[in-house]
């Protein structure tokens, strides 16, 4: 995992990677404390609240892959893991296709996959410290419940729950 302080998006990063040819190896995830230009799927921006977990990895796509578009399941499957983990057993979590992760009944998380060179970029936004006032949709953060975990310990049990399910998606693909 690589943290940095602040970036304009991690998806964008991870894009120029793959596209300059630098080694972006599958699974590294690029983390930002702040991101200035993040962006949600259909052009939506980001929102970027201090304190909440933001980052992208790379998924190389071979021949025999699921379809791609099912990757976004995946990823929501893997914060509801991670959420899961940080909230305790019992804790009000619900996946809403195709990826939202709803606490409480509120959206806890973005995903936004991009295809770049026969490679996905998948971003993942989880508030953990605090969730943005939307007009047109609940929000909730992890804090909300709980104290909010450690930016690094989030990301490090996402990669873990998220390598668990990619696995899972290229043995089964959904089923």
């Amino acid at each position: 995992m690589q943290l940095v302080e602040e970036t304009g998006s991690t998806n964008a990063d991870c894009a120029a990677a793959i596209r300059a040819g630098d080694g972006w190896v599958e699974r590294q995830w690029l983390v930002a404390r702040r991101q200035t230009s993040g962006r949600g799927r259909q052009g939506r921006e980001w929102f970027d609240g201090a304190g909440n977990f933001m980052g992208s990895c790379v998924v190389r796509l071979g021949e025999s892959a699921p379809p791609p578009a099912s990757l976004s399941f995946v990823a929501a499957l893997a914060v509801r893991d991670a959420a899961m983990e940080a909230l305790g057993e019992g804790a009000d979590l619900a996946l809403k296709w195709p990826n939202d992760v709803l606490l409480h009944g509120g959206k806890l998380s973005g995903i936004l996959l991009e295809m770049v060179s026969g490679h996905i970029v998948v971003g993942i936004g989880v508030n953990l410290a605090r969730a943005p006032t939307l007009p047109d949709r609940k929000t909730a953060a992890i804090a909300d419940v709980i104290a909010p975990p450690v930016i690094e310990d989030f990301a490090a049990n996402l990669a873990h729950h998220f390598a668990r399910r990619l696995g899972d998606w290229r043995a089964q693909g959904l089923g």
